[in-house]
């Protein structure tokens, strides 16, 4: 989200192509808490110096075991996916070439 503070020196181009990453990733975001949504009610109390009541954040949630979900994925994540030339799309071909250029998350055709 804030590319000039963790990619100094990007071009426009560059610039553009986070901007359109980043609405994919805010997107997988949102599809994530629309279909997994914490169900756990929010209640209200009352506060010591306003009128209105304010939320109460303190309702026990079931999370996931994180650290169980982290090694299922990492025991089937594929090791080589950054090596170059191992992903090739079928139009426009090698993703990361052999000088490790990284063209994930570029766009084609104005999109």
């Amino acid at each position: 989200m804030y590319p000039s503070y963790y990619f100094p020196g990007l071009s426009d181009q560059e610039r553009e192509d986070n901007r359109y990453h980043n609405e994919h990733c805010i997107d997988m975001l949102r599809q994530s808490v629309m279909c997994h949504g914490d169900t756990t009610p929010v209640t209200m109390r009352w506060g010591r110096t306003q009128k209105i009541p304010l939320g109460n954040f303190s309702s026990p949630h079931e999370c996931v075991n994180w650290a169980s979900l982290n090694g299922w994925a990492r025991e089937r994540s594929v090791k080589e996916i950054m090596e170059p030339g191992y992903l090739k799309h079928p139009k426009f071909g090698v993703v990361i070439d052999e000088n490790f250029e990284n063209k994930i998350g570029q766009v084609h055709n104005g999109r």
